[in-house]
């Protein structure tokens, strides 16, 4: 069974001028799907306002809540977005992130930059 074909962006992190959700015009490589969640995770769906019934009435699955990673959220952070920017990029609320931050321990900014620390010190090696 085929599941389409996947574009794919190469960008530098931090890229000048590029604002979430902007165009990105060609992408530099297109390959087939290999599957529908990556790393364990389910992006929320879209479901329009105006449909008369809902996903479950409709016999569908209900869609799953998005969940951040610590993993990436320092990725995010070492690549230089604040958090006010990663939850605009993962369209999460302030308070959400701040209940990860505490669940992951570094809510505090030393701890936070530990962390970061820690994060790049995993990926020199």
């Amino acid at each position: 069974m085929a599941l389409g074909d996947v574009s794919i962006w190469k960008l530098k992190p931090g890229l000048p001028g590029y604002e979430f959700g902007m165009d990105l015009g060609k992408p530099h490589e297109i390959v087939e799907a290999e599957s529908f969640i990556t790393h364990g995770r389910v992006h929320p769906t879209i479901v329009s306002p105006n449909s008369q019934k809902s996903a479950r009435e409709k016999g569908q699955a209900k869609a799953k809540r998005f969940r951040l990673v610590k993993e990436e959220y320092l990725a995010a952070r070492v690549s230089g977005l604040s958090r006010d920017m990663i939850c605009e990029r993962y369209n999460i609320k302030i308070g959400t992130l701040r209940t990860y931050l505490s669940e992951w321990d570094i809510q505090a900014p030393e701890r936070e930059t530990a962390a970061m620390y820690e994060y790049n010190q995993v990926l020199s090696m």
